[in-house]
This record gives C-alpha cells, structure tokens and sequence, in this order.
C-alpha cells in the first residue's frame, strides 16, 4: 500500500517540472538571527543541489508593519544576502515575507509557522527545516542528501551549539539501554528541525499552531522508514536557549496531540500491515509513539494538580485506549479501593466494583489479590475503571475465598504495601471495600485502625455469614494473636463482646462496627443481614450507617466498545439468558412457559442460553423445545453487553428462596448490565424480591406458572416491535 503510493508520488512528481533533485532548507527565525548562513557557505554539496528559504514575518497588528517588513530589518538582511550573492553566485537563496495573522504566538510557534510557509514555496525533493541561530557541520547536507530516499526520512546526530558532538547511537528503539537516541527523537519531535524529509509526503499539512507538536508524527505515520544518520561529519547543532519548548502549552493543544496520536496508533494496531511495520529492522516505531504520548500526557497531569477542577472534562476530551491512565493521574489519587478481585481478572464482583470505581468519578489507588489460578484474565475489562485509577496494587498472595492463611497473607502485603504508599503520598480521604469475596473488609479494617482518620465505606454484595439456603458460613480462625488484636479494638469502642472466631462473621462484625457507611444493594438486603445478624446490639448502629445503592449501569459507549459477530436470525424473535445455573437459580420457569404456548407461537422464537456448563444445562432442556434453543458459552463481559442490544428480549431471574428465607435479599447484578442495552427486559420474581420492585417491560413470578406463559405469548406477539422500536418505552 504504501509502496504503491510512493510510486504515485514519484510519478506526479517526475512530471512536475518545477519539483528538482536536492534540498530545500528553510529558515526562520523571528528573532532575525540568520547567523546559520555561515554554516550554510562552508557547505561541502554541490550548490545546485541545495536552496536557501528564509521566511520573515510580523504581526499584523504591528505598527508601520508593512514598512518595517520591507524597509527595516528585511532590508539589512537582503543587503547581507547580496553581498554572499555577490561573492558566491551560485547560492540559491529566496526571501519569503508574510504578515503573521495571530499575535500572541510562543516563539517556538512562530517559527513553526514560519517554516510551514516556507514549505508552500519549495521547488525541492527533500526538505530541512533550520532555525536561523541554530549552526550544522560542512557536510551536514551532502551527508543526509546521499542517505535521501523517498520512502524515508533521515535523523542526523544533534548536539547544542558548541558542545562536542555526540551521535544517536543506530541501536533499536526496544533496547532498553537505548535511551539517549529516545529523548533525542522526542525532542525532535517538538523542534522539527535538522530532518530531511520527501517534500512529496508533506506539502499539504495544516499549519495550525498545535501541529508543531504532530508534525514530525504525522510524517511518521505516512513515510515506512526512518534512516538514523550516525556519520559524524554530519551533525546538526542546535541552540536550545532560543526556542525552550515551552512548558504552558494549553490544555486545549495538547488534548489534540494526544487524541491524534491514539487515533495513528490505534490505526497502526488495526492495520499491522500498514507502513510503519514494514521497518527493515525492529526499531519500534509503537514503542516511540507510546513515550511521545506519555510525554504529553505528562504535561496534561501538571495541569491537572493544578486545576483539579477540570479533571473530568479532561477524561471526557482524552479517551482513548493507548492513553496512559496512571501517568494522567499520577499524584491525584486522595482515596483507596480494596477489592480482592478488580480488573483484569473476569469476576461478577470485580467488575461491579470497577463500575463502582467509574460512578464514584474519582482518582483512587486500589489493591487487590493476584487471581490466577482461581479467574481468567481479560485485558478488556480495564477499559471500565482505568480512567480512575492511579495505582493498582497486586498482592502477589495465593487466592481463596475462605483459607485464613491465604487471606492473612493478603492482609499482612497489603497493610505493608499501603503503608509504602501513605508514606510517599500522604494520608488517604476515603477507602472503599466491597464483598463478596470477605478479603476485601478484613484489610480495610486493619488499615482503618492503623489510619483512623480515613472515611471506611463498606459495601456488601451478599449476606456473608450466610449462604443462599440460609446455612451458616463457616471458617474458624484459630489465630490467637489475630483474634486477640480484634478483641481490644472492639473494647475500645465499648460494644459488646464476642467469642466467634469465624471468619464470615468478622467480615460481617468489623465494618458494622468500624465502617463510617454501610453501602447495600438492595432494602431487603439490608434488612436481611440487620435482622439475622446474631449480635442484636449493634442493628440501630447498622441501620443509622446504612445506605441503598443499586449495581452501577455503565454509559451507554461501553455497550459497542466490543462487536460481537454472534450470529442471529431475524425471522426469529430472540431472547437471551446470560448466566451460571443453580439449584436455586434455573430456566424451568422460562421452560414450562416456552412448552406450554400454542404451536402457532412454537417456530416463532429463539432462546440463547450463555453459561458455563453446557452439557449440563442442555440435560434439562425439555425435548419439545430443545429446536428452539441454543446453549452457548459464556461470554468475555464487553463482547456480553455489545450482545445485549441485539436481542429482543433479555431475561433476569430471581433466586428462589422463599423455602430458605423470610425475605429474598438478592439482587441479580444482571438487571444492571441489561439496563444500559435499552433492550426490553423480562423480569421473573419472587414476591416482594427487590427485581419484582424495580421496571421492566416484562415480568412474571416463579410460583405462578401461568404468569410466565402469559408473558412469552406476549413476548412473542410483540415480534412486530422493530428494533428502532425496542428501546422505547423503559
């Protein structure tokens, strides 16, 4: 593709009698500092291989602009140019003059503007751009010119004005002792100076003032070679002190650089085909765009601390995944978040904690367990939480859900890399846990009682002490100093003593008493756990400390973040079930509805089951319908939500615990994902359940059969519902 182009320009250009061999090199300087024609006498290459473009300008509102332009310091510089004329004929030297339009231009700005004028007026293969106080070596051009291709451009070695030349080392860009030729490239990058690049590649560039800071990018984006020259007589020297990159760049600029680099990258990382993977050597040009991003997302964090007020609309105008998150928001992060399992790990809990993360809508740390061997990793899953996350901690402790020794590793690193962390930034404002997973609380609470200034929000998922047939969960922690540490902290805030040494019920007990808020999902939840706690003194203290928050619904962007090619008829109507089987929780309800309808509706619909275990959910599928069902495995989480908008209807269920429970305290977190596809929902219930509270467009009751073959015959008659028309009414 891209050789394909190159030949194109080259044909336009070999056509064009106007474009010859040899080198442009522009000069600009505001200052009217052109002492860099002294370099440019003494050099070596044939002179008819090289012009001299020097652009002038002032600003327009500038007083007498139009006669100080062409009678003051232009003048003494076209009487100079005369006299080496006059001496030396045969060099080729333009002056170009123009009226600058923006007054309040940075001098580095300026001279990008210059040098992008001078562009418009090359009659050159190959361009440099050269500041008129900056010098180069005799040979400078002669060299670069004989490594000219026009598939490529050439890097010479750069040194500050008077320093001893020092050359880039041709090492590859991924060699990690290769750091000099790294900054070196950066700098360019924001200079644009000293390069030869094709004129063919680059002639039509906008020249708004950000673009300085894209200019040498975008080239790379379009040109497959980049030729390091480490000829010493070839050296550009550079006066830094003239044009400091400046270090107020606006935020706005900025944003743009780094948008525009995502959007390269990203597009380098779907074409891998595509030019700037086709270098002869593994000189990581991807390597190189990272750090260009890191550098200016650098200096979007500098304004950040010092307008902490603009943070979110800095993360709304930034996204993007090559964005590095951590460095945006290093030093913001006031609070911390403990979650035994979070991102990359694919976890229910985990993952309704990173949407707890990006609803909460600020900079945190988090800590969590290494989940290998217990969860698969999905990379993927970062997208929902990182733009709030500074840093993530991740104990390297064996995970379990219930092995004291295993947990009380997890909680002796964390305390200890936590501490590190207070020690180098401060004290937190927040922390946050969240159980399931019991972890979670029991290292909050022994980071609260190190810290107890810090605000304890404390959220459970579930009942921990007991499970959904109302048995007792039960690990006894036989850690006499442990258990001795908790004792005396439960004394000192005087409540009544205990003599549990179960580990499900100190995650319960620790944040009643030491939480500062108690976060649940639901009112039977909450009522649930107050109520069957075995310690009834403290209920008005978990009552008074108790707020309601629904599962968080992600934006409705995470929902095509992922394109899912799962493959659906239209003829049909389709409805889907994503989730794990249980004793407890199962389709026969959706099964007998499905049996019982009419043959007319029988070869109408689809049900598309995702689960875990397939063989065994498809033994309980009855024959009568097995035709119209499909049983899938389970889902990575963005491809599951991109798929929930596809359906016609998505069904939710209810635990069933009315023979175990006086109340259903469960909310199915799925409701929450389903929400935010805008796709209908049938919801099936228990009576008085926190999902029988909450809207959906369908619903029915597991003990009334009837109401669940009401429901799919009303399912299926509204297959006439097109799918600009499913989303209406929610």
């Amino acid at each position: 593709m891209v050789a394909g182009m190159l030949e194109r320009l080259k044909k336009r250009d070999s056509q064009d009698k106007s474009v010859k061999d040899g080198i442009s090199l522009i000069i600009a300087s505001p200052q009217d500092d052109f002492s860099l024609m002294d370099s440019v006498i003494k050099q070596t290459i044939d002179r008819s291989l090289f012009e001299v473009i020097i652009v002038l300008n002032r600003n327009i509102d500038q007083e007498s602009a139009d006669n100080d332009i062409n009678k003051g310091t232009s003048e003494i510089i076209q009487s100079e140019l005369d006299k080496i004329q006059s001496r030396i004929p045969s060099l080729n030297v333009r002056v170009i003059k123009y009226f600058n339009q923006i007054s309040d231009l940075k001098l580095i700005d300026q001279i990008f503007n210059n040098f992008m004028h001078g562009l418009e007026e090359v009659n050159r293969k190959f361009f440099v751009f050269a500041r008129g106080s900056d010098r180069f070596s005799p040979d400078f051009l002669k060299e670069i010119y004989k490594k000219s291709r026009e598939d490529r451009v050439v890097i010479p070695q750069r040194s500050l004005v008077n320093e001893k030349s020092s050359y880039i080392p041709e090492y590859e860009m991924n060699n990690p002792s290769y750091k000099t030729s790294n900054k070196q490239l950066l700098e360019i990058s924001d200079l644009n100076t000293g390069i030869l690049i094709p004129t063919s590649m680059v002639k039509y560039i906008k020249h708004q003032p950000y673009q300085r800071m894209l200019f040498f990018w975008k080239i790379l984006q379009k040109i497959p070679t980049i030729h390091l020259l480490k000829d010493e007589k070839a050296v550009y020297f550079f006066d830094k002190s003239s044009t400091a990159v400046p270090e107020d760049e606006t935020p706005e600029n900025i944003l743009k650089v780094v948008k525009e680099l995502n959007h390269i990258m990203e597009d380098l990382e779907n074409n891998p085909k595509k030019g700037l993977f086709k270098y002869k050597s593994s000189f990581s040009i991807i390597k190189l765009f990272k750090e260009k991003i890191i550098q200016e997302t650098l200096k979007l964090n500098s304004y950040l601390k010092k307008h902490p007020e603009k943070a979110e609309d800095i993360r709304k105008a930034v996204q993007g995944k090559n964005v590095p998150y951590p460095i945006l928001n290093m030093g913001l992060a006031s609070d911390l978040v403990v979650s035994y399992c979070f991102p990359p790990y694919a976890d229910t809990s985990g993952n309704n904690m990173a949407k707890r993360v990006r609803e909460y809508g600020r900079v945190v740390d988090v800590v969590q367990c290494d989940m290998t061997g217990m969860r698969k990793l999905d990379p993927h899953l970062e997208v929902i939480s990182q733009e709030y996350v500074e840093n993530q901690i991740i104990i390297p402790s064996k995970p379990s859900f219930g092995g004291w020794r295993e947990i009380l590793d997890f909680i002796e690193r964390g305390v200890e890399e936590l501490s590190r962390l207070v020690g180098e930034k401060g004290e937190y404002q927040r922390m946050y846990s969240r159980a399931m997973f019991p972890a979670s609380h029991l290292l909050a609470f022994q980071f609260k009682i190190k810290h107890p200034q810090i605000r304890w929000i404390a959220e459970f998922s579930d009942p921990l002490i007991y499970d959904i047939k109302s048995q007792e969960r039960v690990v006894k922690i036989e850690d006499e100093t442990y258990l001795e540490m908790i004792k005396q902290e439960v004394q000192h805030i005087g409540v009544p003593e205990y003599h549990i040494s179960n580990l499900f019920f100190l995650a319960e007990y620790l944040p009643y008493l030491f939480a500062d808020e108690l976060v649940f999902t639901n009112q039977n939840q909450q009522e649930y756990m107050t109520k069957n706690f075995p310690i009834k003194e403290v209920q008005d203290m978990i009552e008074e400390k108790s707020t309601i928050q629904r599962h968080t619904t992600l934006p409705e962007h995470f929902y095509h973040l992922y394109s899912s090619n799962y493959t659906l008829e239209e003829k049909y109507v389709n409805l889907a079930y994503f989730g794990s089987f249980y004793e407890t929780r199962n389709l026969n309800h959706v099964y007998t509805a499905l049996s019982s309808l009419e043959d007319e509706y029988q070869d109408s619909y689809r049900l598309h089951i995702f689960t875990t275990d397939l063989k065994e959910v498809k033994k309980h599928i009855p024959s009568s319908i097995k035709g119209q069902i499909k049983v899938n495995h389970y889902l990575n989480y963005l491809e599951f939500l991109n798929l929930t908008t596809r359906f016609h209807c998505l069904i939710v269920n209810d635990s069933h615990t009315v023979r175990y429970k006086n109340i259903n305290p469960y909310l199915p977190s799925k409701y929450s994902d389903y929400l935010g596809s805008r796709t209908p929902i049938w919801s099936i219930c228990e009576e008085g359940s926190a999902l029988s509270q909450l809207p959906s467009r369908y619903k029915s009751y597991l003990d009334d059969d009837q109401s669940g073959i009401d429901t799919a015959r009303r399912i299926i008659k509204n297959e006439k519902l097109k799918p600009e028309n499913y989303h209406k009414d929610k």
